[in-house]
């Protein structure tokens, strides 16, 4: 086992002499015993050095930053696991020092504005303990807890808001949890196990637009203009018109499928041929049945498949707190659809 000079200079500039000296005392011993023991002291020795010198990350921000209490939150990328709180430390209101391994997360800061807690994502990449990673954070990259609340996440088990139900109240059929304006690697990875081109193509060209936001810059809101000239009967498409199953629209017919050419999402119901729940796989069209509210007690919502979980699904929906969001909509769909009459190939890992 090497001694690293440089790790035992900087645990005895910031925790003292005592504690560079039991590191390297320490990294001697289990270099000796190591040798006699078969490599399974080294596993003893990076434990001793996780704790004494753990690994992490500066996050630093382009704008001073004042995040709530627990307001950074981390999700490895490489996994479908859950965000979870950070062990971090503010340096000052630009840069944070982050508990970390090298790796790739999505990494979510937490702020109050304007007398609202907001929330925006961000990929954090680093391959090195100490590394320095900046982030520009501009204005529509924030989203409120009351906006998402607004269209339906009840929170999950992403990130705990004051906004969610009890943990023992189950979530209402068609709500949204997890919701997130960013596509992370283990979504992409997912096409590779896709067998059929056309839910492939289908899935791929929306993962990319994934995080458009009509608040967003000027291209972003020209796409979602864009995204109209997949309903030919709408001739002057406007930014305020609702576009959540446009979107749709415009993703199928990008990859050479016909659509319903409807504004409605419940339009895609009677679309193509209906596939049991058991059947659905990534890339699919799924509507869900959602309690409306006011006069309109129940409506609808339409999105791509992109994995299933424990009691909900991860769709991709559009206009959804103004953008294109990956999100789990939990219970079973009143429909799965599918644009041919013959069960889709399978991948090879199925």
């Amino acid at each position: 086992m090497a001694i690293e000079w440089g790790k035992i200079w900087r645990v005895a500039r910031s925790k003292g002499l005592t504690a560079a000296a039991y590191l390297l005392g320490t990294t001697v011993a289990l270099g000796i015993a190591n040798q006699l023991s078969e490599g399974w002291v080294a596993k003893a020795a990076r434990f001793v050095e996780y704790k004494i010198d753990p690994p992490y990350v500066l996050a630093s921000v382009s704008e001073p930053l004042e995040i709530t209490k627990d307001g950074i939150w981390l999700r490895n990328t490489g996994s479908d696991a859950d965000f979870y709180k950070a062990e971090y430390r503010e340096e000052n209101k630009r840069i944070f020092n982050i508990k970390a391994f090298p790796g790739s997360y999505l990494i979510a800061f937490r702020r109050n504005w304007n007398g609202n807690q907001e929330q925006a994502q961000k990929i954090l990449r680093f391959e090195k303990s100490g590394e320095e990673v900046g982030f520009s954070l501009v204005s529509t990259d924030w989203v409120g807890l009351k906006d998402l609340a607004e269209a339906g996440d009840e929170g999950g088990a992403s990130i705990p808001t004051p906004l969610e139900p009890s943990p023992a109240a189950p979530p209402s059929p068609g709500a949204l949890s997890r919701t997130r304006w960013t596509a992370t690697p283990s979504d992409f990875a997912t096409l590779a196990f896709i067998g059929d081109r056309a839910a492939r193509s289908i899935l791929a060209i929306a993962l990319a637009e994934v995080g458009t936001s009509e608040r967003g810059r000027p291209d972003e809101r020209m796409r979602i203009i864009e995204y109209w000239s997949a309903i030919p009967s709408v001739h002057a498409p406007t930014i305020e018109l609702p576009w959540a199953s446009v979107f749709i629209n415009w993703v199928v017919a990008k990859a050479d499928v016909s659509s319903p050419q409807s504004p409605r999402s419940e339009a895609w119901r009677q679309w193509g041929t209906e596939v049991s729940f058991s059947d659905a796989r990534p890339g699919m069209i799924a509507i869900y049945q959602r309690r409306g509210g006011g006069t309109q007690p129940q409506r609808y919502m339409v999105g791509i498949i992109l994995r299933k979980r424990d009691g909900c699904t991860d769709v991709i929906a559009g206009n959804v707190v103004d953008r294109v969001v990956i999100t789990c909509v939990s219970g079973v769909p009143l429909d799965v659809r599918w644009p041919v009459a013959q069960r889709p190939a399978m991948s090879p890992a199925e």
